[in-house]
């Protein structure tokens, strides 16, 4: 499809995304525009199965904001996509039928183990790939990991927590003792007891907001979405530090530090304690920070494709 100019919506339990992005005669994709907006589409709906009418009109009006965009970039074929909180709401119907009222834009319902597809060949955009890699994306709703190699993936699997899930369940700063962290990690630990260990020289490539803020925290960046981070090694050390330190700090405390900000005070540390458990449970010794993403791999997919 060369020459011609396309867009990926990736409507998530916390964000929405747009990716847009053209291929060359050479095939190589060249990357025009990669928005980042906060709409909590996922509010309540661990708890009550369904997208509140507020989460839907914010989500709403930024994928409007998003056709608009898409329009000025000549964008020829516009595809968007909900991923966990979509999935799991019973009225998700009434949401696809508002998003195309007012947009037009058809929204469609990414599966759990495509999600995982997606994300571990968008996760690798950009970066010189290890031979044996695993890639962990954790969301609001939902984790994706999967592992493999640089051509193919040999196991992939999603889990129902996410930063937001985790921490509506749990309020980490209103913890007393050790005892109620170990609970919590143990609960973490059975929905990822069907993953395949990964080998010894494997390595971990971590998407999302969780892993991104950490590597702005690492580095000093005061925004997540700096291209510095993308590629940057973090220790593992320094992610149970993180968890350490924010831990005990109440959502107002964490607002006020620029990598955090309002828009992840309230669930930056439920992120932090999914990925230090993972990387303790299979003694990764840190992570590769990757911008990509299950959007990358969607658009790639449409691009090669069509």
């Amino acid at each position: 499809m060369t020459g011609n100019t396309l867009g990926i919506i990736d409507l998530g339990t916390n964000t929405a995304l747009l990716i847009i992005g053209q291929i060359n005669s050479f095939g190589e994709i060249t990357i025009l525009t990669d928005q980042y907006a906060m709409v909590r589409l996922g509010n309540g709906v661990d708890s009550t199965r369904r997208i509140n009418s507020q989460a839907m009109d914010r989500a709403c009006e930024q994928l409007k904001t998003y056709a608009k965009t898409a329009e000025l970039f000549g964008v020829t074929n516009l595809t968007a996509w909900g991923t966990s909180a979509v999935r799991d709401a019973i009225n998700k119907e009434e949401l696809i039928k508002q998003v195309y009222s007012t947009s037009r834009i058809n929204l469609r319902v990414l599966e759990a183990l495509d999600e995982a597809k997606f994300t571990y060949f968008g996760a690798t955009y950009g970066l010189k790939l290890p031979n044996r890699l695993v890639v962990i994306d954790i969301g609001g709703g939902s984790t994706e990991i999967a592992c493999g190699t640089k051509r193919e993936i040999i196991h992939k699997q999603s889990i129902n927590i996410g930063a937001l899930r985790l921490s509506e369940q749990y309020k980490f700063n209103d913890l007393t003792d050790d005892s109620q962290v170990k609970e919590i990690r143990s609960k973490i630990l059975r929905l990822m007891n069907n993953i395949n260990p990964p080998q010894k020289n494997d390595s971990l490539i971590a998407v999302s907001g969780t892993a991104l803020t950490i590597a702005a925290l690492a580095t000093g960046c005061r925004h997540i979405f700096d291209p510095i981070l993308h590629g940057r090694y973090i220790k593992a050390s320094f992610v149970k530090h993180c968890f350490e330190k924010y831990s005990h700090m109440t959502p107002e405390q964490l607002s006020n530090i620029p990598a955090i900000g309002p828009d992840r005070s309230h669930i930056i540390v439920a992120g932090i304690f999914i990925l230090d458990t993972f990387l303790t449970h299979n003694a990764f010794d840190g992570f590769i920070a990757s911008m990509g993403g299950v959007r990358y791999g969607l658009l790639e997919d449409l691009i090669h494709s069509a």
